[in-house]
């Protein structure tokens, strides 16, 4: 026999879905920004256009890694901070 999963509160499930959604939210912002920081340095200053290229290509990559970074990796990722948090790695105590 099995122990069931004890019952989790709805706001429990709904502040975690939105925790979940925050590194998104700020991937869309930070590329909101470096588009209008590449504008903005287009028409005021050309010298400016190479780091803004540089910081463009960055947030690219960034979002379209966070894209496809499967749920599996990050449960994973999750599981092994929190052996670390709970004393449950390598050298814990026996």
């Amino acid at each position: 026999m099995s122990t069931p999963q004890p019952n989790v509160p709805f706001w429990v499930r709904l502040v975690v879905f939105l925790l979940s959604l925050v590194p998104g939210f700020i991937l869309i912002i930070l590329s909101f920004a470096v588009v209008v920081l590449l504008l903005k340095a287009i028409f005021e200053s050309p010298r400016m256009l190479l780091a803004i290229v540089f910081l463009s290509i960055a947030a690219g990559t960034l979002s379209w890694i966070w894209s496809e970074l499967p749920l599996w990796f990050r449960k994973a990722i999750h599981r092994i901070l929190m052996r670390k948090q709970n004393g449950e790695g390598r050298n814990a105590k026996r």
